[in-house]
């Protein structure tokens, strides 16, 4: 919230916008995830309009933007730049530049030509940078005051373009923000920054490619739980695939250690467990549970809450939303009952069932001649309601996930 307040504050947000955040915003916010670029991209339609906004909701705000981002697209959809309306500010020498925006057409022509609301900045106190080719046109924004970068659409930079924009950051020494940071591909790594190899090239001493190997101070591959409140543990593309960041191996080997720690530095409610028959029952938001007794049973309600074990034949229940699950004990179950959740099953013959939106990945697993175990296949699947039914046991077999029954 506080990020909010002062990007609306750096873009000259008045009393009643302050207000309408620190009330509808927020009471909406603690309901429904708001990505960043959403709510900012309403700011500038409230500072660049003005519109009556004491009784607006967040639903119509986010409405009456997209009407007026269209409307400032279809203006500039004809606007001719001249060369007085753009400064070059550093030439790349390759046909790309990156200019500096001065003219009123050249402020238009942006917000038509990337989708987004540059053309209400002029006249504003922000600088706003403009990434060109040689045909010049735009390929990424940057804004000086309120340390944005935004590709088309208030989206991601293109791979290609990266490169360009992180030359010029330094060169200017521009602050960017690290939601910003997120557009460029680059993620804050600074909560684990000891932990890393001192070869370790970071940007601005604490930025990283997000798809960067970390290598630890030994010259291993850097693993730790601590990366999950950095970057997603899964995220979902367009073709309805997930990427699973992480080993599903080192996860589920980490996950007691991590949780355990995370139980001694936190105030919310917190459980933790080794005795075989074990049962933990909990309901507050952002709970955590660790067990590893055999035959264990957990049972969560709370919002973001968190649970691993590790003890053979356990079963997990969670019924708030965004929860996380991990297990590694062998005939293990687990039951997601809130939405957008992820169970991370491990364990031989493990089963997992949730509801539509959720994501899981079952793990399994064959001996050797040696009579040792190994992982076979892991697979992740997302709950979709038509291929992957809705509370349906499912376990993977002969590389393939089949239905099963509770206690089969």
């Amino acid at each position: 919230m506080n990020q909010i307040l002062d990007y609306a504050k750096n873009i000259g947000a008045d009393a009643r916008i302050m207000d309408w955040l620190k009330t509808t915003f927020k009471n909406y916010s603690e309901k429904n995830p708001v990505p960043t670029e959403e709510i900012e991209h309403i700011l500038d339609y409230f500072v660049s309009e003005s519109p009556k906004i004491s009784k607006m909701s967040y639903e119509e705000a986010k409405n009456n933007t997209e009407k007026w981002n269209k409307t400032l697209q279809k203006k500039g959809e004809h606007i001719k730049e001249t060369p007085e309306d753009i400064e070059i500010i550093l030439d790349f020498k390759d046909g790309f530049k990156m200019v500096k925006l001065i003219g009123k057409n050249a402020f238009k022509r942006e917000g038509f030509l990337m989708r987004h609301c540059a053309g209400s900045y002029f006249d504003k106190t922000d600088e706003l940078y403009s990434l060109r080719d040689e045909d010049n046109l735009p390929h990424a924004t940057l804004s000086k005051s309120s340390q944005q970068i935004k590709g088309k659409g208030n989206g991601d930079i293109h791979p290609k373009y990266i490169n360009y924009v992180v030359q010029f950051l330094e060169y200017l020494k521009i602050p960017v923000r690290d939601e910003e940071m997120k557009h460029l591909g680059y993620l804050n790594f600074d909560k684990v920054k000891t932990d890393l190899h001192p070869d370790t090239k970071f940007f601005r001493k604490i930025y990283l490619p997000k798809n960067e190997k970390l290598i630890d101070k030994k010259g291993n591959e850097y693993m730790s739980l601590d990366l999950l409140d950095i970057k997603p543990l899964i995220e979902d593309d367009e073709t309805n695939l997930l990427k699973v960041n992480f080993d599903i191996d080192a996860l589920c080997k980490l996950s007691f250690e991590w949780i355990s720690r995370k139980i001694k530095s936190r105030p919310s409610s917190q459980q933790s467990q080794s005795g075989d028959s074990s049962q933990q029952s909990q309901s507050g938001n952002y709970s955590q549970q660790s067990q590893s007794g055999n035959y264990s049973k957990q049972s969560q309600s709370g919002n973001y809450s968190k649970q691993s074990q590790s003890g053979d034949y356990s079963q997990q229940s969670q019924s708030g939303d965004y929860s996380q699950q991990s297990q590694s004990g062998d005939y293990s179950k687990q039951e997601m009952l809130g939405k957008y959740s992820v169970a991370v099953n491990a364990a031989h013959n493990g089963k997992v069932k949730g509801k539509i939106g959720c994501w899981f990945a079952l793990t399994e697993w064959s001996e050797d001649k040696d009579r040792i175990w190994k992982p076979l296949s892991v697979q992740s699947f997302k709950i979709d309601g038509k291929k992957i039914k809705e509370d349906v046991w499912y376990t993977l077999k002969s590389g393939k996930l089949i239905e099963v029954k509770e206690n089969e």
